[in-house]
């Protein structure tokens, strides 16, 4: 077997493994979003809505679960509401899925969004310690 081959194999193997970490990554946070959404009688958010915000959004209609509000302050778009707009809502009624995995900004995003949120309606999907290896690099 040459070096190649090695080489070769070793990336597909890296690719199934990402691909079942993916899966169930995905079916765990859905199951809990599930629950919690019957449970507390909650709706979905989703915050903010940059890159990982859109694949959830993606997920989570693939699974027909709907979203009824976005948030983020640097979008624009039917649909989309700043931060500051949450004052003006019940901000109960939702459970708020954080889609940042960027370290730059990860403490400030949800500080805002603690700022107008009570944490038990924060549901984080990148947790601190899934940020340098999450399973989010799959989809990049």
């Amino acid at each position: 077997e040459t070096i190649f081959a090695h080489y070769h194999n070793c990336i597909i193997k890296h690719r199934e493994l990402q691909k079942m970490c993916k899966e169930y990554w995905e079916k765990s946070w859905l199951n809990e979003i599930k629950y919690r959404m019957l449970k507390d009688n909650l709706q979905i958010a989703i915050y903010p809505y940059g890159k990982i915000g859109k694949m959830v959004k993606r997920i989570l209609n693939e699974n027909d679960i709907w979203e009824s509000l976005i948030v983020d302050n640097y979008k624009e778009g039917e649909g989309i509401v700043g931060l500051k707009e949450l004052e003006e809502m019940d901000t109960t009624k939702y459970l708020y899925l954080v889609c940042s995995s960027t370290g730059t900004v990860y403490i400030d995003i949800r500080e805002q969004l603690a700022r107008y949120v009570c944490p038990e309606n924060i549901y984080d999907l990148c947790p601190a310690e899934m940020v340098v290896n999450h399973p989010f690099s799959y989809y990049e």
